[in-house]
Parts: C-alpha cells; sequence; structure tokens
C-alpha cells in the first residue's frame, strides 16, 4: 500500500482507550477490562493503532514535531522555530509509526572546502514516533545534499538521542545535550569517506550492478515472467530508472565512488513506486550509510577487486557491509 508523505496527514488526534475482552462467566456472556492495558485510537478514523501497557507514555505527532524543533535550536543554533521546516515525511498507510526529517537551512557544511569547487550539505534530524511501542521516540542527526536533498545516516556512528515510551522516562523535560564539536567530529568523518570515494574510479558498469546487489534488485534471470503475478515491463521500468540517475550523476561528477555514493543516497531518499523495489526510506538511508562506512574502507586496501566486492556482496550482504580493515591482510574471506 502507498505510504504516507505528507505531514498534515500524520498529525491527527489520537487518544488511549481501556481494552475489553468477552468472557463466558457462570453461563453469560461479561465484558470485562483488560489489566494494564490501553488501546491507542486514531480518532480521526476510528481505527486502533496498537495495544499498549498502562505504563505507556503516548506523545502525539504534533509533539514529536515540537521535541525536533527544539533538537534542531539547542544543537544548531536556530534562534527560532521558524527557520526551521519539514522536508521530508515517511510512514506505513497504517500510520502506526512514522519518520520526520526536520532541517535548519542556514546551517551548511561544505564538503570540499574548495573555492572553485563545493559541494553544500546540511544536518538534519530525523523524528521517529510510534503508538504501538514498535519504535522508541528518537532523534537521529543524518546528513543531506542541499542541492537535491539526498539524505544519510551513518547508524554506527550516529548522533542518537533515544526515549522509551515510559512515563517516568517521558514525564521530565527533554534536552539535547552534545560533547563540543561532536556534529563537526562526525561530519569531518563523512568528508574523509567522501574524500575516498571520489579519487576511486568505478565503471558504470559495475556501480550499476552494486546498486541492484546493494538494494537486493533481484537478477533477471531469478524472476519467472511467465507468472502472471510477474511484470517484465515493471522489471525493466525499475532498471532504466536506476540507469538513469547512474548516468545523470556520472555526467555530473565523474565515474568515481562519489557519484555512485550519490546514486545511492538518491535512491534510498527517493524511493521508487515499483513491485521489484522495497520503499522503506529510512532503512535505506541506513543501509547508505553503512555501505559507505565499509565501503571507502574496502578501497583503500592494496588488493581490493570490485569483481569480488560485487561476489561477496551479493552472497553474504551483511558480511560484506561489517567488513574489517585487516581482513585482506589477514587473509581471504
Amino acid at each position: 500500500m502507498a505510504r504516507i508523505t505528507k505531514i498534515d496527514d500524520l498529525m491527527f488526534p489520537v487518544e488511549l482507550r481501556p481494552v475489553y475482552t468477552d468472557l463466558e462467566i457462570n453461563g453469560k456472556q461479561t465484558k470485562i477490562e483488560v489489566p494494564n492495558s490501553r488501546i491507542v485510537i486514531n480518532n480521526k478514523t476510528g481505527a486502533p493503532l496498537g495495544v499498549v501497557s498502562s505504563n505507556y507514555k503516548l506523545i502525539r505527532n504534533d509533539e514529536a514535531v515540537k521535541l525536533g524543533v527544539k533538537c534542531c535550536a539547542e544543537l544548531f543554533g536556530a534562534d527560532e522555530a521558524a527557520n526551521i521546516e519539514v522536508f521530508r515525511v515517511d510512514a506505513p498507510s497504517t500510520a502506526s509509526y512514522c519518520h520526520i526529517d526536520l532541517v535548519h537551512k542556514n546551517y551548511i557544511m561544505n564538503l570540499w572546502d574548495e573555492k572553485k569547487q563545493s559541494d553544500v550539505y546540511i544536518p538534519y534530524i530525523r523524528v521517529t514516533n510510534s503508538y504501538n511501542t514498535s519504535r522508541a521516540l528518537s532523534f537521529d542527526i543524518g546528513f543531506c545534499r542541499k542541492i537535491c536533498l539526498n539524505g544519510v545516516i551513518f547508524e554506527s556512528e550516529t548522533i542518537r538521542f533515544t526515549f522509551s515510551h515510559i512515563k517516568h522516562e517521558l514525564n521530565t523535560d527533554i534536552s539535547f545535550v552534545l560533547e563540543s564539536g561532536k556534529i563537526k567530529e562526525l561530519f569531518d568523518k563523512f568528508v574523509s569517506y567522501a574524500k575516498k570515494l571520489k579519487d576511486y574510479v568505478i565503471s558504470e558498469e559495475d556501480s550499476f550492478r552494486l546498486v541492484l546487489i546493494l538494494f537486493g534488485v533481484k537478477n533477471e534471470a531469478e524472476i519467472d515472467f511467465n507468472d502472471k503475478k510477474e511484470d517484465k515491463n515493471e522489471y525493466n521500468a525499475l532498471l532504466e530508472e536506476i540507469r538513469k540517475k547512474l548516468k545523470k550523476y556520472i555526467e555530473d561528477m565523474g565515474a568515481n565512488g562519489y557519484s555512485l555514493f550519490n546514486v545511492v543516497t538518491d535512491i534510498a531518499s527517493h524511493p521508487m513506486e515499483n513491485r521489484y523495489f522495497r520503499r522503506d526510506m529510512n532503512s535505506m538511508q541506513r543501509l547508505a550509510g553503512n555501505w559507505i562506512n565499509s565501503f571507502q574502507n574496502e578501497i583503500g586496501q592494496s588488493n581490493f577487486e570490485i569483481a569480488e566486492y560485487l561476489k561477496l556482496l551479493k552472497e553474504s550482504p551483511n558480511k560484506a557491509l561489517h567488513l574489517t580493515a585487516n581482513r585482506y591482510a589477514a587473509g581471504g574471506r
């Protein structure tokens, strides 16, 4: 089903109600309240969003956004909420949880720090909230390319504030405190990754194969197009769209790892409507962060070979995304 991408579609009223069950007692049907349980209801539609414990602290999405604005203000020095805006929303059609991205566009960071060449990024806050305890209330810092808002979150090194939906944890005033220079430290690490990628030459065909494997797009031979549930035209349209993005970035940036990185983050940040492609933006952007962390390390190895890397990525993606710096030196995979 189509995902929710507009902020207004998440600003519906919600409330906690008791949970009841029907029991037969002495031959009579009796409705009794289930102890220590509550149900979260969408008051606009009447739909249930999740069953939670009586100790659950309900945080509405509008309240979560206000906390996100506060986080932006404290971390990025925004003087007022007017400087902060919502630039991306992602949630399932049930709206049981959501990711809302906030950005302070005046807080700019130049990737290359060169007079003749610039590539401006801005940090953003990803606010995550849920009405079914599937996700904690959290605030992740990522970076996005200002010109196109392609985003990435470095899961293994991320700056994250997390709060469980528990009354005693959320009944106090929430503050967002970081060590001085922490955001710059994370961005500087991103810059070092990007420079390594920019210096690495990779062919269009190898980049294309890597993108397909990374995002789990099956080879044509793996799909039975004689099955009526399959659609070869839709599959080919997906490949064509990926190829189109790749050619555009190669034309703009050259056939290198940095243009490949931009293709990966573009696809992750703007998921395509296609049955052969998953559309969970949050997990894909985290995948992009894990991949750049691993890949920039691998291409620095003296005996790195792209063909071997692609083979490993296809056969053991988790292993390929968590390679250690001394793997080659240790002898094989």
